[in-house]
């Protein structure tokens, strides 16, 4: 780069009139602050005197910046500066792949403009969330004290002009950002790219959780199935499972083993079906004293669901930065079956999978996740615990009420009688 300086009284200088000649004795230089050894090397080569305005040099951009221009008089002696110079910045065109992962590992190749080689101070990748308005960023200009809010991804093989690479790189530094849009800038010291923000960053998906049936208690474990989880120790990650934290015991880039203590939904108890005053016969039998089955028969199993929100997040905890896409996947269906208990049968609590035998006088007819069971109606009986239906009284016979347990409490019913015959004492 050929650089030219105009001026006045170039030619004027006591010094110069001392020597009588001012070629090769009034000398530019440029040296390079950003190491503190010395000497300095001048990067400004075959200065010449043009007139008395105007010098001029050959610039090497063997060092980076910041840069600082002098006029040099006889002995080296300062006579005129320092002023504060800086390189193009660089452009980037091209950067391959565009699509990051967050497990494994990546490679990067990276096309543009003017990439120097400063043998203090090679090239090196830094990923950060974009700013606002970033898909019109490109071309925009970063300060230095913004590359401390960046997170450097890989130091960079020069190759020319044109062309950087990065290969066989832990895909950790993607993930860390937590943000599924980065940009990413090429540092050569203070020298600073042109922000590239056009990176996408692979979303965690959930596909599957727990298998077809699932469980809202204490204490559970749950396996989430998908894809893009991320699997470095230094990338973190939250499971929540409705409003409950999951805490993860295992992970790989598809699979995640996690435990919630605790209910997973704030009032679940209530969404668990229940019959509460309602009175059961012999399952299956509509007309055979089981009217009030009608309305809980789409409680069982393979009809009752849940809505329950789930999410796998790969955002570090604390600022964010101006991430506006976190990486937090969720689960599409948020609907989920609970674990049914088999017939004469009903859950202990809502929050336990214990299932404890219906008691005597009552009766469950359906694999289900019932909390209780429905006691006997009237006319109708069940001596032992465990059952799916009741048993009816025989002809004529009827129940003081609900829930009878013995057949002796079947009584004739009213204008009727029993025969001394029959009577069992």
């Amino acid at each position: 780069t050929i650089l030219y300086v105009a001026g006045e009284n170039f030619g004027s200088h006591p010094l110069l009139r001392r020597t009588g000649v001012a070629d090769g004795v009034l000398l530019l230089e440029v040296t390079s602050t950003w190491m503190n050894s010395y000497p300095r090397p001048n990067l400004c080569q075959a200065s010449s005197w043009l007139n008395n305005s105007w010098m001029t040099c050959r610039l090497q951009p063997l060092e980076p910046p910041p840069l600082e221009l002098r006029i040099l008089g006889p002995g080296s002696v300062t006579l005129a500066g320092p002023w504060a110079l800086e390189y193009a910045q660089p452009m980037l065109k091209r950067v391959s792949p565009d699509h990051l992962p967050v497990s494994g590992r990546v490679s990067m190749t990276i096309e543009g403009t003017g990439f120097p080689f400063f043998a203090s101070a090679p090239p090196t990748a830094y990923l950060t969330w974009p700013t606002a308005g970033a898909a019109t960023a490109v071309g925009r200009r970063l300060d230095q004290p913004q590359l401390a809010n960046h997170t450097q991804f890989c130091s960079l093989a020069y190759k020319n002009e044109t062309h950087l690479a990065c290969s066989s790189l832990p895909s950790s530094a993607v993930a860390q950002l937590g943000c599924s849009r980065v940009e990413l800038v090429v540092a050569w010291g203070e020298l600073l790219s042109m922000p590239w923000p056009e990176l996408s960053v692979a979303m965690p998906r959930i596909t599957n959780v727990s298998g077809s049936a699932f469980e809202v208690g204490d204490a559970l474990t749950y396996e989430l199935i998908g894809e893009n989880f991320g699997t470095a120790p230094e990338v973190p990650i939250s499971v929540r499972i409705g409003d409950q934290p999951c805490h993860v015991s295992a992970r790989t880039a598809s699979l995640i083993t996690c435990t919630v203590q605790g209910p997973a939904l704030e009032g679940i108890s209530a969404e668990y079906p229940r019959f509460g005053n309602s009175t059961i016969g012999r399952a299956g039998s509509v007309d055979g004293g089981i009217d009030n089955l009608a309305e809980l028969s789409p409680l069982a199993s393979e009809n009752f669901s849940l809505g329950l929100p789930i999410s796998v997040s790969l955002v570090p905890e604390g600022d964010h930065g101006a991430c506006q896409e976190p990486l937090v996947g969720h689960w599409d269906s948020r609907v989920v079956r609970l674990k049914p208990c088999p017939p004469g049968h009903h859950r202990q609590s809502t929050n336990t999978t214990t299932c404890l035998p219906c008691p005597a006088g009552k009766a469950q007819p359906w694999e289900a996740p019932l909390v209780d069971c429905g006691s006997c109606k009237v006319g109708w009986y069940q001596p032992e615990a465990g059952q799916a239906s009741c048993l009816p009284c025989p002809a004529l016979r009827t129940t003081p009420g609900s829930g009878s347990i013995a057949l002796a409490a079947c009584s004739c019913e009213v204008g009727t009688f029993l025969p001394e015959r029959f009577r069992l004492s």
